[in-house]
Formats: structure tokens, sequence, C-alpha cells
């Protein structure tokens, strides 16, 4: 007897079952546009461009427009818990959740045996809870929920690990995932393109989505406009801003430091020194008016920018000038040589709020200016834990303008620890910090090998 052919047309009905499951799970709809300047139409970059669905506030997302004020981003408008096609179960069941590690979003699958009260929740490594995904009864049945790495508030969490929890009334699991770009959190990088128009695909009238569209910035005047109608899958909105401010620096975060004795000064720019970032595709420029001498640095994402050194007197005006991709942003700013100025912390590794850090990681604080070393002791310069502080030895880097503690004892796993600067430490002219400097972080439960 020959072996019985498939039939075709089951062939046929179970490829258009998978296609119709695939359009009706379609549920991304891509949101993109320019930001520019009002009155010039100037391409406004590192503007925050967020969409919020009105009928849902717990769906939104958000991106950075990029160095040409384009912004691109995709709303994803799965529900917080949707059922998944398949028998009942056999028992409850929690799975991996998937990709993993993951940006920006990722898939949870859990299992409920019979008619339960959920709730699906997650945590970070101090125990907090970040996200309330599912918190109802559901019947017995295959389940998924979507976390897009944002808070209860709708706020994009920092990268690290993060636990999942499922609990029913006869059950509890707890599974681990990481979340990558932590300086991301809920934002998303902009494509390199808009989508294309010829695969736009119009949405059924009933499904129009209607969503507030909202850009801020600190150079800016906030923006917003609501029910704005959404009837295609890939929607354009052009965003027109006021600016506010014509300087692109924070003059508070720069520090600036007197000459020192071979006549060197010292300029840093802390956190969001330079307001809006994007990429790592801006530097910094200063030019001391006097000398002609100019010195460049790229911008961290912070809006940091790296201790620049360059000759100088007291009196020296130093002009400040911000490039992208070698066209000038905003004006510049000018800066004098001061006679005395105190040092201040611009830095430290781990970064004040960093999570899941190495255990035998070591201890970087920076400073704006060269420090006196002999002031940089246990009783300045501290770092400690619920218990007290850690004993450790301290060196000195990038000609004493950094200081590194280094740990006697691998630090504890899953533990909060305090950095602490007092204004004991001195620079060399014998000035003291102008004020204590305190910043926390938590380790993870990894050792760093090589």
């Amino acid at each position: 007897m020959r072996p019985r052919k498939p039939c075709l047309w089951a062939v046929v009905v179970f490829f258009v079952l998978v296609k119709l499951a695939a359009a009706q799970d379609s549920t991304e709809v891509n949101i993109f546009g320019f930001v520019t300047e009002q009155t010039t139409g100037t391409q406004l970059s590192g503007v925050l461009v967020e969409a919020i669905n009105e009928a849902d506030t717990t769906q939104r997302v958000s991106t950075l427009s990029d160095a040409t004020g384009r912004y691109v981003m995709t709303l994803n408008l799965v529900t917080g818990v949707r059922p998944t096609p398949g028998g009942p179960p056999s028992d409850f069941r929690l799975d991996q959740n998937y990709p993993n590690p993951f940006n920006p979003s990722t898939v949870i699958q859990f299992a409920v045996l019979q008619v339960s009260g959920v709730r699906l929740m997650v945590y970070n490594t101090l125990g907090q809870r970040v996200r309330t995904l599912v918190e109802e009864t559901l019947p017995a049945g295959e389940y998924r929920a979507i976390w897009d790495a944002t808070d209860d508030r709708g706020r994009g969490v920092a990268a690290g690990i993060y636990f999942y929890q499922l609990q029913t009334d006869d059950f509890a699991e707890t599974k681990k995932m990481v979340l990558l770009d932590g300086s991301s959190g809920a934002f998303s990088i902009p494509n390199s393109s808009f989508p294309s128009q010829s695969s736009e695909r119009l949405l059924k009238k009933s499904s129009d989505l209607t969503i507030r569209i909202r850009a801020t910035s600190a150079r800016v005047e906030a923006f917003e406009q609501r029910n704005v109608v959404v009837n295609s899958q890939n929607f354009r909105f052009d965003i027109p801003l006021v600016v506010s401010q014509a300087s692109p620096f924070n003059l508070a975060s720069i520090a600036l430091s007197e000459p020192s004795a071979d006549g060197t000064v010292y300029v840093s720019g802390l956190a969001k020194a330079v307001i809006d970032t994007v990429l790592r595709t801006e530097k910094v420029t200063a030019r001391n008016q006097r000398t002609g001498e100019e010195v460049s640095m790229r911008v961290n994402l912070d809006g940091s920018f790296p201790l620049i050194t360059m000759n100088g007197i007291v009196g020296d005006t130093l002009t400040l000038i911000l490039f992208r991709k070698g066209q000038q942003v905003g004006e510049e700013e000018t800066l004098l040589v001061p006679n005395s100025k105190p040092p201040v912390v611009t830095d430290t590794r781990p970064t004040n709020g960093d999570k899941d850090i190495i255990l035998n990681a070591l201890i970087f604080i920076e400073f704006s200016e060269p420090i006196d070393t002999t002031t940089v002791t246990e009783n300045s310069l501290m770092l400690a834990d619920n218990t007290g502080n850690l004993s450790g030895a301290i060196g000195f880097l990038n000609g004493n303008t950094v200081a590194v503690f280094s740990p006697d004892e691998s630090l504890a796993p899953l533990t909060a620890y305090t950095i602490t600067v007092t204004t004991d430490v001195n620079d060399l002219q014998g000035i003291p910090l102008a004020e204590e400097f305190s910043g926390s972080f938590t380790t993870g439960d990894t050792l760093a090998s090589g």
C-alpha cells in the first residue's frame, strides 16, 4: 500500500489559520516624525517624545529625537494579559521570559490550573515592587503578559537584573530576567529610517487609536497634544516646539578650577552639564580666548563630559561650544578662570543608583581638579553597608584627579552600599571640598573574572 500524501487543502487551511492568528496578534503601531523649532524649522535633537494610549495610560512608549531631529517608536497595544491557544494545562506553571536578556520588552508566559486569583509582579534586586502586570481572577488556561521595562507609573527603569513572581491561591514561583541598556529604560533608540510608507496598512475604523503625544526637554517649552487619532500602523506626527533656552549648557553643572602652581586649569562637566545628548554624538570644545588653545571632549550619555586640562591664568575667558556631527549646537557660553574655587566630586564608578554591581568591584571617585592625597583617608573617603565602614586601600590615578578605593574583601551579594566623601578632602591649594558627597549602589551576585 502506498503511503498517503498529506491533504493539500488541510495544509492550506493550517497556514491560513497561522496567518490569521499572526494578524490577530499584531498589536504594534509605529509612530514617527521630526522635532523642529517652531519658527525656523531647525531640527532639534535630544527631545524626549512620549506617546500614551488615551484609553489605557499604562500603554506608552518614549524615545529621544536623534541628531537630525528624527524620532521613531513602536507602541505595543497588548493588554496586561491575554490567553494563548492550547488545551487545558496540567498544572500551574511559570515559564522563563523570552527574549532574555531583553530590550525593550519581553514576554512572560504562565499557566493557571483552575479558577484562581492571579498576581504577576516584577521586582528589582532590592525586593521593591516595580510593576504589577496581572492582578485579577483568571479561569484555567495558558496566558502571557508583556513587560515593556516600565514601572507602574509608566517610567522607564534602569538596566539590570529583575525578578518576576507568579502568585495564585495554590502556587508561587519566582524567576530572574535581565534588562539591557539601562539608560534606555522605556526609551528606544531611533531607527536609521522611518517605516516604509509603501508598507503602511490602514487600521479599521473601529480600531482607531487615540493617543496623547508629549515632547519635553530642558531647552524647549513643554508640548502636549491630546486625542491624536492614529488611523494607520505607520503614523507620522511632526512636532513643532518653542525653544526657551538658546544655550545647550547648564552652567550650574560645570566645574572650573583656579590655576594650579604650573598654570593648569581644569574644566569638567557633571551630569546634565549638556542639557540634551543623543548617543554620544556631541563633543564639548573649550577655547582660551587669550591663548587660542582648544581642547575637546566627547559628551557622555548623562550629559557629563570628562576633565578638560588646559593652560590658563586668573581672569582668562574660556569659551565653551557644543558640536554635534561637526555643527555647532545652540549658543556658546563663557567662563572666567577664578582666583579660588573649591573642588567637587564630578562622578563615581559605580554611579549613584547603579544596580547589579560585581562583588569584586573597585570604587572610583573623580574630582574636578587634582587633590591633596594626604587628605584622602579612611575617615574622609568611606564605603559602608548597613553594618558599618569597609576597610580597604586607597590609590590615585590621572594626576591625582581620581581616587580609587579597593575593598580588602569582596562585597556582599544583593547589598546596598554608600560612598561618602567628606569636606576633609582638599585640593592642592588647601581648599576643602565644596560639600560632602554621598552616593549609593547595589551589588548583584557575581564576581568578574579575568
